[in-house]
């Protein structure tokens, strides 16, 4: 004996919003939308991970500390890559680099280290440059993220 089976509406609106589900979660992937596209939250996260591993290196090791003497080139990542801080340094997928310049930021470099108040007290940091040649601000506020 053969059994027949139809779509009911029930099983019309389960599938449309399973589809709908997925679609909403891949949309921002396939279109790189929201604040500043996918590689927007792709930097900012590792300008988080970089900033916060800068950190543990500095309180684990005071005698080698990253500050305002600490030169800037092709070595600056070495010691959070050799101590494992790090995998490798860091891509700035804007410029296509992981280069890193003093002060202010320049285009083809990926990323700065230096001084700003930009509406802050004066912070040491990484910053993060956009396609620009900018500092990076993923949430338009004026001041580099």
């Amino acid at each position: 004996m053969r059994v027949s089976w139809e779509w009911s509406r029930y099983d019309t609106i389960g599938g449309v919003v399973i589809v709908g589900i997925l679609a909403a979660m891949m949309w921002p992937q396939l279109t790189d939308t929201g604040r500043g596209g996918g590689m927007g939250s792709n930097l900012l996260s590792t300008l988080q991970t970089i900033r916060s591993q800068i950190e543990l290196y500095n309180v684990q090791n005071p005698e080698t500390r990253y500050d305002a003497m600490t030169p800037v080139g092709p070595t600056f990542w070495d010691p959070l890559v050799q101590n494992d801080y790090l995998q490798m340094a860091p891509h700035n997928p804007f410029q296509n680099n992981s280069s890193l310049v003093v002060a202010s930021p320049t285009e083809g470099a990926g990323w700065v280290w230096g001084e700003t108040s930009a509406g802050r007290p004066w912070t040491l940091n990484v910053y993060a440059v956009d396609g620009n040649g900018n500092f990076f601000d993923w949430d338009k506020d004026g001041l580099p993220d």
